[in-house]
């Protein structure tokens, strides 16, 4: 009787990493919506918009409501910019679900694998849970790689940046010196110096 094949797989710490990183940027990222929302919901004291928008614990919920005040409160150039901002946090929902809701795996495109060639080819890989739909049937399942991780990781990052620059530019006052800031019902003055 022969010995029996010995299968080394690679490690799928790196893609635990991944995904930590990914949740915890996505985070700060629903962090700084809520803080644009509050800037929103001035003169509402921050701490009472902050838990209204922290109510809503699905991230689709809080663009929702984020977006039936915008209109409110932005017009022109700087409601296109939030309306271009939002539209990539919506993108980046779909892979953050993802990085919540499946789990980390090996990925062959025959699964369930049958040979040890198979086994040997196999890739650590994020996938729908082994016993859902999305991995039942025969069809090979939808996976996520490391380096779509490490991208959009990275693109969160970036996304922060741009959210805590746009809430400076609707929380501070025109560049026109004292005037006040008059958008749509709101008005922010200028604090002295």
């Amino acid at each position: 009787m022969a010995e029996p094949e010995v299968i080394q797989l690679p490690s799928l710490e790196p893609l635990h990493i991944a995904v930590s990183k990914g949740l915890n940027a996505f985070i700060t990222v629903e962090g700084f919506m809520a803080m644009i929302y509050c800037t929103f919901m001035e003169p509402a004291p921050r701490l009472l918009s902050l838990l209204s928008i922290d109510a809503a614990t699905h991230v689709e919920t809080k663009c929702r409501i984020i977006n039936s005040v915008a209109p409110y409160r932005l017009k022109g150039n700087e409601l296109k910019q939030f309306n271009a901002l939002m539209g990539r946090i919506k993108r980046k929902a779909d892979l953050r679900n993802k990085l919540a809701h499946w789990q980390v795996g090996y990925w062959h495109k025959n699964i369930p694998v049958g040979t040890v060639r198979e086994m040997k080819a196999m890739k650590p890989r994020l996938l729908p849970s082994y016993f859902t739909a999305g991995n039942l049937g025969g069809s090979t399942p939808e996976s996520v790689t490391l380096s779509e991780i490490e991208e959009f990781f990275e693109g969160c990052l970036v996304l922060q940046r741009d959210l805590l620059h746009f809430n400076e530019l609707i929380s501070g006052p025109k560049d026109d010196g004292d005037e006040p800031r008059h958008v749509k019902g709101r008005s922010v003055r200028k604090k002295a110096a």
